[in-house]
């Protein structure tokens, strides 16, 4: 049985009169009192299990986190050290070069495909002070044909100067641009 204080029992001793009812109220409210600590016992057991399980998700959460983090770092770091790579598979893969003309004036420009495969070129040329132009498309065989260089001179129309600029697009690669000497 509970303690309870004097001054509270002589209240209830005055308002019931009788030593058995008070024992009985005194009894029951004990049993009430009881079944309220029993309850919130009861519920904080409930709230601590709760406060267990999102702490537990919270610090697999932050151990995710930090997991993917390291990941993300690591990624970074393969794609810094790929970033030459890219660069260099943009590069177009072909030999450009000059050669005096044979027949006629100026120069001849020379392209080369160091590839297995063709590659479709544009080449858009224009002259020094940027008043004529021309554009002209060709394939540049790849592979065994490797030797042939293809050429653009007095005879296809024009015939390079010093100073003349050349722009060759090849889709998927990077276009070259260049001035002849």
């Amino acid at each position: 049985m509970a303690m309870w204080p004097f001054s509270y029992l002589e209240k209830l001793i005055n308002e019931h009169g009788s030593s058995n009812i008070l024992r009985d109220r005194i009894v029951l409210m004990e049993q009430q009192h009881l079944s309220e600590k029993q309850a919130f016992q009861k519920e904080k057991d409930e709230l601590a299990s709760q406060l267990r399980l999102v702490t537990d998700e919270r610090d697999f959460a932050r151990r995710e986190l930090q997991q993917i983090k390291n990941e993300l770092e690591q990624t970074k770091v393969r794609v810094l050290q790929m970033e030459p790579l890219a660069i260099k598979a943009r590069e177009m893969a072909i030999s450009v070069g000059f050669r005096k003309a044979i027949f006629g004036s100026g120069h001849v420009l020379t392209l080369q495909n160091k590839t297995e495969k063709p590659l479709g070129v544009n080449i858009t040329v224009a002259d020094a002070s940027g008043q004529k132009g021309n554009e002209f498309r060709f394939v540049v065989d790849g592979g065994r044909f490797q030797a042939v260089a293809k050429e653009i001179g007095h005879i296809q129309g024009w015939a390079f100067s010093s100073g003349d600029n050349i722009k060759i697009v090849c889709a998927g690669y990077d276009p070259i641009t260049l001035r002849v000497p």
